[in-house]
């Protein structure tokens, strides 16, 4: 270990560094678009899969900003992190109001490495602050 909760190979196992690693990765990159820096919560026992939550997280990063138009409620990148043993990404989502999306990871990457992914990812999909998209009937 590192001292930071990441071992060797780059696996991380211990949620504080997890949340941690995703907020030093994702802040940065995510205030170029007016985003404030991420708010974390992670637990310390794994959820387990059911029929009613089969997608289930140990920890979540969210970055919010304000939406555009000032009405109440803010526009949020959500990372969901699973730790399966180790910490991984599971999710990103963004639900801008505009284009809603959301990427689902497989648990076959470290986090560290996952995250170069992530990065790119954003960068492709997160839209600057602005107007809402033009209705398409217009």
């Amino acid at each position: 270990m590192d001292g930071g909760g990441i071992a060797d190979g780059g696996t991380v196992a211990d949620g504080a560094a997890a949340v941690a690693l995703v907020q030093a990765v994702l802040d940065p990159v995510l205030a170029a678009y007016g985003f404030a820096a991420g708010q974390c919560s992670w637990g310390d026992g794994r959820m387990v899969a059911t029929l009613e939550n089969p997608h289930p997280y140990d920890g979540m990063v969210i970055f919010c900003r304000p939406v555009f138009d000032g009405s109440p409620g803010c526009n949020d990148v959500v990372v969901s992190l699973r730790a399966v043993p180790t910490w991984h990404v599971q999710t990103v989502r963004d639900d801008d109001p505009r284009e809603h999306w959301a990427i689902d990871y497989d648990d076959d990457v470290a986090l560290p490495d996952r995250l170069a992914e992530v990065v790119a990812e954003i960068r492709a999909r997160v839209r600057a602050p602005g107007p809402a998209l033009p209705d398409p009937a217009s």
